[in-house]
């Protein structure tokens, strides 16, 4: 935890932002109503756009990250947000069937594909019966076309350490379905949006607690 602690501080200690819209939580704001959903856990808040549209909408908010930083920053801009600083790789420390929802907007793509599927195991877990675990992680259109001058060693499929120490993770879809392959119910869909004047590409997946 401490290696990638120490980037992810220094990364949100430098000011540095990622520019882009809430609009991929904000379509789902409605269906997390519809459903009654009170109780929410977000892993890698960041710099907590999405945790503030989702306690906006009404709804009760935990907002983690593996960055101190991040979340000091979080707890002093949002105070209606419940933060915590979590390394999602190392056991969620929730009881099972905490929350109605999980949400991890581009911060599960860090890790190989046995410890993503460890991972999104332990969130089934702590999700309720009818739960809803919401993700984008990175495409591998987003390898191929934006980032393959950006790696320095290939770990292994799809996975690789960049030039800035970061691991990242670039998912196909039968990469992803394996990872989540504990729930009963996934739907999955490219998409991509605009960020830091570029296009990003993400996959987006719903998987369903049963």
């Amino acid at each position: 935890m401490i290696e990638q602690q120490t980037i992810w501080d220094k990364r949100f200690s430098g000011g540095k932002q990622y520019v882009y819209d809430t609009d991929w939580i904000d379509s789902y704001l409605g269906v997390f109503k519809s459903r009654g959903y009170r109780d929410i856990l977000e892993l890698g808040c960041g710099d907590g756009r999405c945790a503030a549209a989702m306690s906006k909408a009404g709804f009760n908010v935990l907002a983690t990250d593996i960055s101190i930083v991040a979340i000091k920053k979080v707890a002093s801009a949002m105070p209606d947000v419940a933060t915590e600083c979590v390394d999602m790789s190392n056991h969620l420390p929730y009881d099972a069937g905490s929350f109605d929802a999980v949400v991890s907007n581009l911060s599960s793509h860090y890790f190989s594909s046995e410890k993503t599927a460890e991972i999104y195991a332990d969130v089934h877990r702590v999700l309720k019966p009818g739960g809803i675990f919401l993700l984008r992680v990175n495409d591998d259109r987003e390898y191929q076309i934006n980032k393959l001058n950006d790696t320095v060693e290939e770990l292994s499929k799809n996975y690789v350490l960049s030039s800035n120490g970061k691991r990242k993770h670039y998912f196909d879809t039968d990469d992803l379905k394996g990872c989540l392959s504990c729930f009963s119910n996934v739907v999955l869909d490219k998409g991509s949006f605009r960020c830091n004047g570029r296009k990003k590409y993400v996959l987006e997946a719903v998987a369903y607690k049963e």
